[in-house]
């Protein structure tokens, strides 16, 4: 083979090496995101380490786990690749639920006891408040944890319940871990954290709707006991 030819043949080889290696390129720039849709909840944290990452190595649960730690009030979340280039978000934001009054501040705590808030200033009025017979400290907590208090995470729950059969509660007063008054509008709810919460609220439930279909007035309904407890008017 003439020199002149293997020079010929060498140069198109680089230029076929040079073709693939763009086209390689390309392609593989064309799987990075660049587009990233938010549904649901717009003040999102940690979104922006994303963009630019490869399609390939982005892991959908992995990227949800990492939002719920950047953004604790997260739930729902939902997160879909779209290839080429595109993430879908979607997510939902617990609400609080109750404040806890501390000796030094607030905690604004969602029905599954998950610190969501703590400041302060004047709490929200439109939130029941608890009052906790041991005092509690503003510097103990941080916004993401769950409160490890029993009786607290028991008042969250059956308030957010409570709620459901159209009971407002304005004030809860925990005295120790059998005497948890809620302070409805019309009358006073009394339960303990030693007994589960979805079976007090069930008799709760059924004893509401008796009284209101027999048109009783009553003040108060212990749901601490085998069978709840009413005082009549």
């Amino acid at each position: 083979m003439s020199r002149k030819r293997k020079t010929a043949y060498y140069v198109i080889f680089l230029i076929l090496t040079v073709i693939v290696w763009v086209m390689c390129v390309s392609l593989w720039n064309i799987f990075r995101v660049k587009n990233i849709l938010i549904e649901g909840v717009r003040d999102m944290k940690g979104i922006q380490p994303f963009y630019g990452k490869h399609m390939f190595f982005l892991a959908p649960d992995t990227i949800k786990q990492n939002l719920i730690v950047a953004n604790p009030s997260l739930i729902d979340v939902i997160v879909e690749k779209h290839y080429p280039q595109s993430l879908y978000i979607a997510a939902s934001k617990k609400r609080p639920a109750v404040i806890v009054m501390l000796a030094d501040g607030l905690l604004y705590l969602s029905d599954d006891g998950t610190v969501l808030e703590k400041n302060k200033q004047e709490p929200d009025a439109s939130l029941p408040f608890i009052r906790y017979y041991q005092p509690l400290f503003y510097n103990q907590y941080a916004i993401g944890e769950k409160l490890d208090i029993s009786e607290i995470h028991s008042a969250s729950v059956l308030t957010a319940m409570v709620l459901e059969l159209g009971i407002r509660v304005r004030s809860i007063d925990i005295t120790n871990e059998n005497m948890i008054l809620l302070r409805a509008d019309e009358f006073d709810i009394v339960a303990t954290s030693q007994k589960d919460v979805a079976r007090q609220f069930q008799e709760l439930e059924y004893t509401y709707k008796q009284l209101r279909i027999g048109g009783k007035k009553f003040t108060s309904i212990d749901i601490r006991f085998e069978k709840p407890v009413i005082k009549l008017i």
